[in-house]
């Protein structure tokens, strides 16, 4: 569940507004934290302190897409 809300959150941050983009860094930090996706937290983080920039939402669209990977990696066990 928490890939496919987070990956829904990564598409939705790259076509809104700063502080709809702050919010739902701030939300997926938070998630991400509770289920111990430090990597993912930590970039949500770094968008949340900075939405307009673009190198910033590239390491965190990198960090869902690598933790996305080892979840589903996880369910094919």
């Amino acid at each position: 569940m928490f890939a496919k809300q987070v990956r829904e959150s990564l598409a939705d941050m790259a076509s809104c507004e700063e502080q709809e983009r702050a919010k739902m860094a701030e939300d997926v930090h938070n998630a991400a934290e509770s289920i111990g996706a430090f990597d993912v937290a930590d970039k949500a983080g770094r968008v949340k302190a900075n939405p307009t920039d673009a190198a910033s939402l590239a390491a965190f669209s990198n960090s869902v897409v690598k933790a996305s990977s080892f979840i589903a990696s996880l369910n094919r066990m």
